[in-house]
């Protein structure tokens, strides 16, 4: 008798298992189309101290132009970008692989969560002098 429950409850646990693995199929859900955006809404410049760098910004959504003027005597080719993007969207290159040089302006292609949208936005940052 002891061998059977242990059978069935070995069975229930397998069945519990492929519910949840069912549950968490990919294809089960659907982004809303009002949460599908592939914007930047913000962006802050940081140098190797971890201090802000950047005096001004701007960003121009129609053009998908980001503009940045860096505080006098920041250092353009060693700068930590992060930007702010729309919720749940990615971005690629990754902006996580250290400092990087801005002296010449930089594309960066952000994809909306369901994948739907991809736009390019250009990074342009200047040095004040």
């Amino acid at each position: 008798m002891m061998k059977n429950n242990q059978i069935m409850k070995n069975i229930l646990y397998v069945f519990m298992a492929m519910l949840i693995f069912s549950a968490c199929d990919d294809d089960s859900y659907s982004i809303a189309e009002d949460y599908e955006k592939a914007d930047i809404s913000a962006i802050e410049c940081y140098n190797e101290d971890g201090e802000r760098a950047d005096e001004t910004t701007s960003i121009a959504t129609p053009t998908r132009m980001v503009v940045a003027t860096l505080k006098k005597g920041e250092n353009i080719k060693k700068l930590k970008v992060c930007l702010t993007i729309s919720s749940g969207s990615t971005i690629n290159p990754s902006l996580s692989v250290g400092y990087q040089d801005f002296s010449d302006p930089k594309v960066y292609k952000v994809t909306s969560p369901g994948g739907t949208i991809e736009k390019e936005w250009t990074i342009m940052i200047f040095e004040t002098r």
